[in-house]
């Protein structure tokens, strides 16, 4: 059988609107106000971290999306605008430049991929 590899790539506005929307269906949303600062870091493994104004005027909070959250989100953007990919797949983030990618993989040997690779 074929293997497949297929990328989807998604921009900063993307994954904020992922994480956003994700949050807002699990009825837990992100803390009101505007987020003032988004960024991806790598280390220990890769999450995204987001400070965010509060509409109370106080300081910029930092709130933190790990790495499963922000898989499920991505997952749920996809489903959300109908992109197509196979429910039988091996589903992982890899970081493309600045931009987070979705990484999806078909009828391909565990032992071929890292499944967490960053």
């Amino acid at each position: 059988m074929p293997t497949e590899f297929r990328h989807i790539i998604f921009t900063r506005e993307e994954l904020l609107a992922a994480i956003k929307g994700y949050r807002k269906r699990r009825r837990d949303p992100l803390p009101a106000g505007s987020v003032v600062n988004f960024s991806l870091e790598k280390e220990p493994y890769l999450h995204a971290v987001l400070r965010i104004a509060p509409d109370t005027g106080d300081g910029p909070v930092r709130y933190t999306v790990e790495r499963d959250e922000l898989a499920n989100a991505l997952i749920m953007y996809c489903i959300d605008y109908r992109i197509p990919m196979p429910v039988e797949s091996t589903k992982f983030l890899q970081v493309f430049g600045g931009s987070v990618g979705l990484v999806i993989t078909k009828n391909v040997a565990s032992a071929e991929i890292d499944s967490v690779a960053e």
